[in-house]
């Protein structure tokens, strides 16, 4: 069985990555973390966090390579979630306060 390429374009540039996915040719655009830290609003210091943390990723040599549709879903499943609890968690105890001083 032979293996299937991904192509990542970095900046105009096309690389190519032998990888087994069985899902043939693909076109994924991958991002530096200088170019996604400026689209994101994030800075490269976070962004290597991130990455230590587990965000997925590849390496070429020593540069770290996004896709930046890979970094969304990441991140709303990391930071969106833990975002929505703490709201609700602030809303209980708001009505608990409320209810506490008979306002509700």
């Amino acid at each position: 069985m032979a293996e299937k390429t991904k192509i990542c374009l970095i900046q105009s540039e096309r690389k190519k990555t032998k990888m087994p996915d069985g899902k043939g040719d693909q076109l994924m655009t991958c991002d530096d973390l200088k170019t996604l830290s400026q689209k994101k609003s994030l800075s490269v210091y976070t962004l290597r966090n991130f990455v230590r943390k587990g965000m997925p990723h590849f390496r070429v040599g020593r540069k770290i390579l996004v896709n930046p549709e890979e970094f969304d879903a990441w991140f709303e499943q990391h930071f969106r979630a833990s975002a929505q609890s703490d709201d609700k968690a602030i809303d209980r105890l708001v009505e608990d306060t409320l209810a506490e001083l008979n306002v509700i």
